[in-house]
């Protein structure tokens, strides 16, 4: 399992076409920015300070992604593991299905 962070569909692409499209899964975690500097506060005051380029809610945009295998969003009261195990599940990657 690989995380990406693609602000945008071409590189979502780009990721897809490097993985595999098979294995290629969107999982959009649906937080807006003030949660995100609270949750990483040292990386944002650096892109505040320019130390950091194309950020994305700080100097570039992001495009949410427009059919994401699952929504997520971090004030789910701890749900989101659960999201996840049960999509692995459903789609017969973990657990293992021989």
């Amino acid at each position: 399992i690989c995380s990406f962070i693609s602000p945008d569909e071409s590189i979502r692409s780009q990721v897809k076409e490097l993985v595999g499209e098979e294995r290629f899964h969107t999982i959009f975690m649906d937080a807006d920015l003030e949660f995100c500097r609270k949750n990483k506060p040292d990386l944002y005051k650096k892109a505040d300070e320019g130390q950091i380029e194309n950020m994305p809610g700080v100097d570039s945009d992001y495009e949410k992604p427009g059919n994401p295998d699952i929504v997520m969003n971090p004030k789910d009261n701890g749900k989101n593991p659960e999201k996840i195990i049960e999509y692995l599940n459903q789609k017969g990657i973990f657990p293992l299905h021989e």
